[in-house]
């Protein structure tokens, strides 16, 4: 509430600002640190796993899917995503069970007009209601997604990310409200 506030800064992931903030700036009697960290309802998987090989983490994912579970995808790259679509299409996954969302609308050739057209369901439900599309057992995103939304749906427990960065990691699981049994980590995937 303050009128001479200039700035303010605000994370889950206080190390980023740590960081960045040189030690005379938080020294500064004009700046203010506020730290409810302890007060936050954090989101911790309970199982970590690593993966070196996409294609085995594909069929794991592709089995898992075929059992009824749903989790959410982080990919590097637009062209990554079209390149899991085609292997989960592979080993059995359908169409209509993926969804998919990124930012760079010039590379929506890149996909099927059903998978474009779900995109903006799937976009519109995630802002109003927090969730994801019951149909979709596995949503495909980029970094669009790992940061200021949360996924409320009670069955997706697990995230899969081919980023290996901490302070990602930690905004991806965080994405998931409810609990997370797992976070798969595709450490060998590019541009790594």
């Amino acid at each position: 509430n303050s009128s001479s506030c200039k700035v303010i800064l605000m994370t889950g992931t206080p190390d980023l600002l740590k960081s960045i903030l040189n030690h005379s700036i938080l020294q500064r009697r004009d700046f203010n640190s506020i730290d409810i960290y302890t007060k936050c309802n954090h989101i911790f998987p309970e199982n970590v796993f690593l993966f070196g090989d996409k294609q085995k983490l594909v069929e794991v994912l592709a089995r898992q899917i075929s059992n009824g579970r749903r989790m959410v995808y982080f990919a590097n790259t637009i062209e990554s995503i079209a390149r899991l679509i085609k292997a989960l299409k592979d080993y059995g996954v359908k169409e209509e069970e993926i969804g998919i969302s990124f930012s760079d609308k010039t590379k929506n050739n890149l996909f099927s007009k059903e998978l474009i057209e779900k995109m903006k369901k799937t976009h519109d439900l995630l802002i109003t209601e927090e969730r994801i599309p019951a149909d979709i057992k596995i949503f495909i995103t980029t970094s669009k997604n790992k940061e200021g939304i949360n996924i409320l749906d009670d069955d997706i427990r697990v995230i899969i990310s081919e980023s290996i960065e901490k302070s990602t990691l930690i905004q991806m699981a965080g994405r998931v409200r409810k609990k997370l049994n797992a976070l798969f980590v595709l450490y060998a995937s590019e541009p790594h």
